[in-house]
């Protein structure tokens, strides 16, 4: 937590303490009355939250629009249109450009079936977990090789090496 807000939730019951002891001393208030008043400080001071919540939503809803009233932000506005269009071209040329290379299936197609889509993904996902076969190498230190653990093959999935990955046991 902040240390407002650890100020916070120390400061308001000190203070209503404080409000209990000055209305016990200084009032002719009789004791139910003053619990009454002590009792009723937390319900004034979420409803005093809640309002001052609201208030602050409305004023930054407020805000935009008073400042649509300035002459500057006048102009400004004017020539909002004109650069959200060049925005949408510069965004369609760059997807028409990169799409085709970098979504394949997904920007070609008409309707895709997902489900196909999400298969060839894990086939390629599974090949590049699990690498080529070692079957068939002439180094036997690289045959002898034990396949690695589910971490070291997510970290390198990563393009991390395989010695910088996390064993996965503990470490004594």
């Amino acid at each position: 937590l902040t240390e407002k807000v650890v100020f916070c939730i120390v400061a308001i019951p000190t203070l209503w303490i404080f409000y209990f002891f000055m209305l016990t001393a200084f009032t002719d208030l009789d004791r139910p009355t003053i619990a009454l008043c002590i009792g009723c400080l937390p319900l004034f001071a979420y409803m005093g939250i809640v309002a001052a919540e609201a208030g602050m939503v409305d004023w930054k809803d407020l805000w935009p629009l008073l400042m649509r009233l300035q002459p500057a932000a006048r102009k400004e506005l004017a020539t909002l249109p004109a650069t959200r269009k060049a925005l949408q071209d510069d965004l369609r040329a760059f997807i028409k450009e990169v799409g085709p290379k970098y979504l394949g299936d997904i920007y070609d197609k008409e309707t895709i079936d997902w489900t196909d889509l999400w298969e060839k993904e894990r086939q390629t996902l599974r090949y590049s977990v699990s690498g080529p076969s070692l079957e068939g190498t002439t180094d036997a230190a690289v045959a002898a090789k034990e396949s690695p653990t589910p971490i070291e093959s997510k970290w390198e999935v990563l393009g991390n090496k395989t010695e910088d990955a996390p064993t996965g046991k503990k470490e004594q």
